[in-house]
């Protein structure tokens, strides 16, 4: 099927595949346990977080399992065309993973006043985020399989580019619209605890959407890529030498892009971990100023009792 020059490059490509499963393995089980320890972050925030490598790390095992039996039939690419399905599922899944995302912040910016209670005991809302982010991959690869690929690849690239760029732009402003009416005293709620617990919750909204737009904007990217590389395959012969190596550079792209995307989230993770040793003058007066006006928000309420 393929001259013994273009086997070669496929069995280097197939090795080096192997060898970053391997070391993207080692790292996943590293940022899964970095996740687990931040307790501070609330629990479904956690949950996406740490989602984030699962469907890349099962893409990569089809992958590197598949491209090994291949090594041994001389990448008869059709016979073992069924098999590819998992992984063109949990490519879609990935790619969704923004949507899941802004889902997550949009009911921790909606739900503010009872968000972190929600996530104490088990963190439901994101396990519902994920089930629907598979369920929405599945769907998306049964509609890639129709004869209409070439146009409901693109609508629904650019519905979705549409719709992250949109809710990333809003919440946060939302969010810090809130952070600035809880923190007013002449616009905040009656009770004191209530009040600092809301401005405490949007202020953490606000760092985790900070965190996201990064996350979000690597994505994008990521996007955009990989429906140009989709856009050049579907003008090559199906299962032919340039088509496979297409389909590589695809995988690898999103391999790297799951690995900047984490690395992302542990810079931000131990940032925050030591920022109480960095803080500056300015940070240092509005901590002052936040726990003055806790105080004399606890001390006017016992005034009035």
């Amino acid at each position: 099927m393929f001259e013994p020059d273009q086997i070669a490059i496929l069995i280097k490509i197939s090795v080096l595949g192997c060898l970053f499963f391997g070391a993207y393995t080692i790292f996943t089980l590293f940022y899964l346990d970095q996740i687990r320890r931040k307790s501070s972050l609330n629990s479904n925030l956690r949950l996406l977080l740490g989602h984030i490598a699962v469907p890349m790390w099962f893409m990569l095992l089809v992958d590197s399992i598949l491209t090994t039996i291949f090594l041994f039939d001389d990448y008869n690419y059709p016979l073992y065309k069924p098999a590819w399905y998992p992984l063109d599922i949990s490519l879609m899944v990935f790619l969704a993973h923004l949507m899941a995302q802004l889902a997550e912040r949009a009911f921790a910016t909606v739900l503010v006043a009872k968000y972190e209670e929600i996530g104490t005991r088990f963190p439901i809302i994101g396990l519902k985020i994920i089930i629907v982010q598979w369920i929405y991959g599945i769907i998306c690869f049964c509609i890639m399989r129709t004869h209409a690929l070439k146009y409901v690849t693109g609508f629904q690239f650019t519905f979705e580019t549409v719709v992250t760029v949109t809710m990333c732009y809003l919440l946060p402003r939302i969010s810090n619209r809130m952070y600035e009416e809880y923190k007013n005293p002449s616009t905040a709620m009656q009770s004191a605890i209530t009040t600092l617990g809301l401005r405490y919750q949007t202020s953490e909204n606000l760092k985790a959407a900070n965190l996201t737009s990064k996350i979000i904007t690597v994505q994008i990217i990521t996007s955009l890529i990989t429906f140009g590389l989709h856009v050049w395959a579907r003008n090559t012969t199906p299962n032919s030498f340039e088509w496979l190596m297409i389909m590589k550079g695809m995988h690898g792209l999103l391999g790297i892009s799951a690995v900047v995307q984490q690395s992302i989230v542990l810079y931000e993770l131990r940032s925050k971990h030591n920022s109480r040793k960095v803080l500056n003058i300015s940070q240092q007066q509005a901590a002052a100023s936040q726990q003055r006006l806790y105080f004399q928000q606890l001390a006017d309420q016992w005034n009035q009792t």
